[in-house]
């Protein structure tokens, strides 16, 4: 796979999975059945859920390399005129 094979893939599925929330969301809205509607409620409800998880452990990570980063060798020098000079 070349690296234009990647990316049109990762564009392929972001689509995919943009047209399946929106057909969930379209059977929570309008399904006349209330185990369609629970269903696919309960899907886009675990779907947000890791993603917000996600969310949280880039977050976590970035500020963690942040951290390492500021206090180790290649750590940017304090401003001129700070109390750390």
């Amino acid at each position: 796979m070349t690296i234009v094979d990647v990316q049109e893939f990762r564009g392929t599925v972001a689509d995919l999975k943009t047209t399946a929330l929106e057909t969930l969301a379209h059977i929570m809205k309008h399904s006349k059945r209330d185990i369609c509607r629970v269903s696919a409620a309960k899907i886009i409800l675990a779907r947000a859920e890791q993603e917000a998880k996600d969310i949280g452990k880039k977050g976590a990570a970035l500020a963690k390399a942040q951290e390492r980063a500021s206090e180790g060798k290649f750590a940017p020098p304090p401003p001129p005129g700070s109390k750390l000079n």
